[in-house]
């Protein structure tokens, strides 16, 4: 029998409370880890990219998603973070 680690079932609770806008932008950084917020933003068909931002700072906030690196925005053309899913 495999045992449950407390991180797992944090990870868990912490899904279970997500808001719809928040369960969105996490099902899109688990599709496209390594995206950037202007591409998720674009993927998302949102206008401005402060719509996906505040969601994916909760999402890191509570351990969920994660800062994988840095690269030039296929958006933006400037150097941006990339995330993904923890």
């Amino acid at each position: 029998m495999t045992q449950v680690r407390d991180t797992s079932l944090e990870a868990y609770y912490s899904i279970e409370r997500l808001g719809e806008k928040q369960r969105r932008v996490l099902a899109y950084i688990k599709a496209f880890p390594g995206s950037t917020d202007r591409e998720l933003a674009q993927m998302m068909n949102c206008a401005d990219p402060n719509g996906v931002r505040p969601r994916r700072k909760e999402l890191v906030d509570l351990g969920l998603v994660v800062e994988c690196g840095a690269r030039v925005c296929r958006v933006s053309g400037r150097r941006a973070l990339t995330w993904r899913a923890r």
